[in-house]
């Protein structure tokens, strides 16, 4: 049972079984689960990608809905979204590391 003293708010009680952060899930459970860096950027990439393409698809389906055109700018907005999804995922994960000049071009 936990007792509150006047002025302070009351404790959660402790759990032993959540990690230090309260998540649930702790240091040695997430490396057995074979979660890891790689995985968080390939959902990221994916997530990237389907967001360009879903906004793309929208404006371009409102422009066919507003200028009564079909599915013209639907289409054109399927490539352009799927295009710049591409382009952001290359900009954040496609570069690879960034390396220092060389010292001995500087002559």
């Amino acid at each position: 049972m936990v007792t509150e003293e006047k002025g302070e708010p009351p404790q959660p009680a402790e759990n032993p079984d959540l990690g230090q952060s309260g998540s649930g899930v702790s240091g040695t459970d997430a490396e057995e689960s074979g979660f890891g860096a790689g995985e968080d950027i390939a959902w990221s990439a994916l997530s990237s990608l389907l967001a360009g393409l879903i906004l793309w698809l929208g404006i371009g389906w409102l422009l066919d809905t507003w200028l009564n055109t079909g599915r013209v700018f639907t289409s054109i907005g399927v490539f352009v979204g799927f295009g710049l999804g591409m382009y952001i995922v290359y900009v954040r994960y496609g570069r690879g590391p960034k390396t220092p000049p060389d010292d001995r071009s500087r002559n």
